[in-house]
Protein backbone atom coordinates (compact mmCIF):
# COMPACT_ATOMS: atom_id res chain seq x y z
CA UNK A 1 0.00 0.00 0.00
CA UNK A 2 3.10 2.33 0.49
CA UNK A 3 4.37 1.91 -2.72
CA UNK A 4 1.34 2.99 -4.66
CA UNK A 5 1.16 6.15 -2.42
CA UNK A 6 4.24 6.93 -2.90
CA UNK A 7 3.80 6.66 -6.96
CA UNK A 8 0.82 8.74 -7.50
CA UNK A 9 2.55 11.43 -5.24
CA UNK A 10 5.27 11.38 -7.41
CA UNK A 11 2.86 11.35 -10.74
CA UNK A 12 1.21 14.31 -8.99
CA UNK A 13 4.72 15.65 -9.06
CA UNK A 14 5.86 15.12 -11.99
CA UNK A 15 2.18 16.75 -13.58
CA UNK A 16 2.53 19.62 -11.23
CA UNK A 17 3.29 23.48 -12.30
CA UNK A 18 5.82 23.62 -9.78
CA UNK A 19 7.54 20.29 -11.15
CA UNK A 20 7.29 21.64 -14.74
CA UNK A 21 9.26 25.04 -13.31
CA UNK A 22 11.61 22.69 -11.63
CA UNK A 23 12.09 20.64 -14.58
CA UNK A 24 10.46 17.46 -13.46
CA UNK A 25 8.25 17.40 -16.29
CA UNK A 26 7.85 16.31 -19.39
CA UNK A 27 10.76 14.24 -21.12
CA UNK A 28 12.60 16.26 -23.91
CA UNK A 29 13.58 14.10 -26.65
CA UNK A 30 15.75 16.48 -27.73
CA UNK A 31 13.14 18.60 -30.25
CA UNK A 32 13.88 21.56 -27.94
CA UNK A 33 17.17 21.56 -28.09
CA UNK A 34 16.80 21.14 -32.11
CA UNK A 35 14.50 24.31 -32.09
CA UNK A 36 17.07 26.63 -30.07
CA UNK A 37 20.47 25.16 -31.97
CA UNK A 38 18.20 26.11 -35.57
CA UNK A 39 17.29 29.45 -33.92
CA UNK A 40 20.64 30.51 -32.80
CA UNK A 41 21.93 29.82 -35.86
CA UNK A 42 19.22 31.25 -38.23
CA UNK A 43 19.55 34.41 -35.81
CA UNK A 44 23.49 34.55 -36.02
CA UNK A 45 23.28 34.10 -39.83
CA UNK A 46 20.43 36.60 -40.43
CA UNK A 47 22.30 39.20 -38.34
CA UNK A 48 25.78 38.33 -40.78
CA UNK A 49 23.76 38.35 -43.85
CA UNK A 50 22.42 42.34 -42.55
CA UNK A 51 26.15 43.12 -42.93
CA UNK A 52 27.10 40.79 -45.16
CA UNK A 53 25.92 40.79 -49.04
CA UNK A 54 25.78 37.02 -48.67
CA UNK A 55 22.59 35.83 -47.15
CA UNK A 56 18.90 37.65 -46.52
CA UNK A 57 19.31 38.79 -43.41
CA UNK A 58 15.89 40.38 -42.06
CA UNK A 59 14.20 37.24 -43.09
CA UNK A 60 16.52 35.04 -41.06
CA UNK A 61 16.51 37.23 -38.70
CA UNK A 62 12.57 37.17 -38.57
CA UNK A 63 12.73 32.93 -38.68
CA UNK A 64 15.49 32.48 -35.88
CA UNK A 65 13.14 35.01 -33.35
CA UNK A 66 10.31 32.89 -34.19
CA UNK A 67 11.78 29.42 -33.68
CA UNK A 68 13.33 30.99 -30.08
CA UNK A 69 9.98 33.18 -29.42
CA UNK A 70 9.40 29.42 -27.74
CA UNK A 71 11.49 29.38 -25.59
CA UNK A 72 12.95 32.86 -24.51
CA UNK A 73 10.45 35.24 -23.13
CA UNK A 74 12.85 38.62 -24.39
CA UNK A 75 12.65 36.49 -27.92
CA UNK A 76 8.80 36.83 -27.47
CA UNK A 77 8.99 40.61 -26.64
CA UNK A 78 11.22 41.63 -29.18
CA UNK A 79 8.94 39.83 -31.93
CA UNK A 80 5.94 41.82 -30.23
CA UNK A 81 7.84 45.11 -30.61
CA UNK A 82 8.58 44.15 -33.95
CA UNK A 83 5.67 43.37 -35.18
CA UNK A 84 3.93 46.47 -33.67
CA UNK A 85 6.54 48.38 -35.37
CA UNK A 86 5.77 46.79 -38.97
CA UNK A 87 2.50 47.88 -38.41
CA UNK A 88 2.76 51.30 -37.36
CA UNK A 89 5.03 51.79 -40.63
CA UNK A 90 2.26 50.23 -42.67
CA UNK A 91 -0.05 52.89 -41.22
CA UNK A 92 2.19 55.19 -41.66
CA UNK A 93 2.74 54.25 -45.77
CA UNK A 94 -0.77 53.94 -46.31
CA UNK A 95 -1.60 57.51 -44.86
CA UNK A 96 1.63 58.97 -47.08
CA UNK A 97 0.37 57.20 -49.62
CA UNK A 98 -3.48 58.86 -49.52
CA UNK A 99 -1.83 61.91 -49.02
CA UNK A 100 0.33 61.95 -52.15
CA UNK A 101 -2.84 60.42 -54.42
CA UNK A 102 -4.80 63.23 -52.66
CA UNK A 103 -2.62 66.31 -54.25
CA UNK A 104 -1.95 64.81 -57.15
CA UNK A 105 -5.35 63.90 -58.07
CA UNK A 106 -6.19 66.56 -61.29
CA UNK A 107 -9.20 69.33 -60.78
CA UNK A 108 -12.38 68.02 -62.49
CA UNK A 109 -13.81 70.48 -65.38
CA UNK A 110 -16.97 71.49 -62.88
CA UNK A 111 -14.15 72.62 -60.01
CA UNK A 112 -12.64 75.50 -62.74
Amino acid sequence: MVGGTYRRAKLKLRYSKRARLIGMGEVDTGGKWIRKGGGWSLLIIGMAGCVLPVAPGIPLVLAGLVLLAQDYAWARKLLRRLKRWMLRMRQMAKAKREAKVALVRPKSAEES
